[in-house]
């Protein structure tokens, strides 16, 4: 007969692989919405680079003339920021109300009779979901460094263009790379990549925070927890290191061992899948 433990962890792999799925869906939502702003960026682009002129060339002109182009690449990050925002909240109210349907399926009746299980209101779920950071810094924080740091790559590439004496066509390039090469070999791929591991990240963080709190509030029946790692090619160290390892529901002490928690699955390193 199949256990409690082992229809929830049947179930929560399967979730998993469900939320790897939504987290590709998330990726290329944003990335048609960066892809959409190409035209413009690089009309912008085409048109600040020929305002500073090689002749005039000053990092103070530079970044006047560039004001347009910054103002469209804060905008563009704007509306990721918002669409992301508006992703992990309906995550976290999801994730939580999923869990509780979860343990109701697969707890016995008998038990439900004896046990009521608690719930994780709505201000508790945005706040996983918007309070909490992940790798040291707030979703707001990391898009703001990610709009930052992208801005920062255009004058860069301007700026580096323009000492090496390139044409325009040949800085745009640097900067955005060719539509042929998937925009790969453009200094603002680094961008995209960085976005990328962002919405990832995001994802798998307020799922697991949100799963943690609803655990951590059913304490009297789910009193430990088991850390499992998705085990390919691509598994971490970390995550191989602790994969089956059990820790505590409500402290996430080590059980039986004396590897630490740290920030725990799905959230102990970039685009991480435990």
């Amino acid at each position: 007969m199949v256990t409690v433990n082992e229809q929830l962890q049947s179930a929560s792999i399967g979730h998993a692989v469900d939320l790897q799925h939504l987290s590709n869906a998330e990726v290329r939502k944003i990335m048609a919405l960066l892809n959409s702003v190409d035209a413009d960026l690089r009309a912008q682009l085409i048109a600040a680079i020929e305002r500073v002129g090689t002749g005039t060339f000053s990092v103070q002109r530079m970044n006047t003339v560039l004001a347009s182009v910054l103002a469209l690449n804060k905008s563009s990050y704007a509306k990721v920021g918002k669409v992301l925002v508006e992703v992990v909240s309906d995550l976290a109210k999801y994730e939580i109300g999923y869990q509780k349907e979860l343990l109701t399926a697969v707890i016995p009746k008998e038990v439900r009779v004896a046990v009521s299980l608690n719930t994780v209101n709505l201000g508790q779920a945005r706040q996983i979901a918007m309070s909490r950071p992940f790798q040291g810094k707030l979703l707001k924080e990391w898009m703001s460094d990610l709009e930052v740091s992208r801005a920062e790559r255009i004058r860069d590439g301007i700026r580096i263009g323009m000492v090496e004496g390139q044409t325009t066509e040949q800085i745009v390039r640097r900067v955005m790379g060719i539509k042929a090469e998937g925009y790969a070999d453009g200094l603002l791929n680094r961008s995209r990549q960085d976005i990328e591991a962002v919405v990832r990240t995001a994802i798998s963080h307020t799922a697991q925070g949100a799963r943690d709190t609803f655990y951590k509030a059913n304490a009297d029946i789910v009193s430990e927890v088991r850390w499992l790692s998705t085990l390919d090619s691509k598994t971490s160290a970390p995550c191989r290191l602790r994969d089956r390892l059990v820790y505590t529901c409500d402290t996430h002490q080590p059980v039986g061992h004396k590897v630490p928690w740290l920030s725990g699955p799905g959230r102990l390193h970039w685009n991480c899948r435990s």
